[in-house]
């Protein structure tokens, strides 16, 4: 080979692997754009192919206006997935409330006005005895642990 022909072979390298490099990058930073829409996409596809049959009666029902097929079914849809998802939330807000209730009285019956008084629990004492043994955690550090995170939850 002379030198030019060369020189043109890899200014061609070059320029290809520049272009496969700026695909590659802008591809991900593609992905990194759509990734929070790509499960509620999953979902749509999900219910467009098991609402389809539906779509396809309700068309002929409503005379063939799909416009209004599509309308009842999108009403339809939400009343029978959220309704349910309302009601089973609106159940755990209540179990939630519950069990809240139940841990302040709890707490106010064991007496317990700071971390170190829940040490002092049996169960309490097991546990941390396994963590020191198996993980090297100690008390103290259970402890700040826990602090920090109530003040950051606070």
């Amino acid at each position: 080979m002379t030198a030019p022909q060369s020189d043109e072979a890899a200014l061609t390298f070059y320029r290809r692997t520049f272009a496969l490099a700026v695909v590659v990058i802008l591809g991900i930073l593609l992905y990194r754009v759509l990734e929070p829409f790509l499960a509620p996409l999953a979902w749509a596809v999900v219910l467009a192919f098991l609402m389809h049959p539906l779509q396809t009666r309700l068309t002929r029902l409503c005379r063939q206006r799909a416009g209004l097929a599509a309308g009842v079914l999108t009403v339809l849809t939400f009343v029978v997935f959220v309704g349910p998802l309302t009601v089973v939330g609106g159940a755990f807000a209540s179990q939630a409330a519950m069990l809240v209730a139940s841990l302040q009285k709890l707490v106010t019956d064991l007496k317990i006005g700071s971390v170190r008084d829940l040490t002092q629990l049996p169960a309490a004492q097991d546990v941390l005895v396994w963590l020191e043994q198996h993980l090297a955690v100690s008390a103290d550090q259970l402890r700040g642990w826990i602090a920090s995170g109530a003040e950051r939850l606070l």
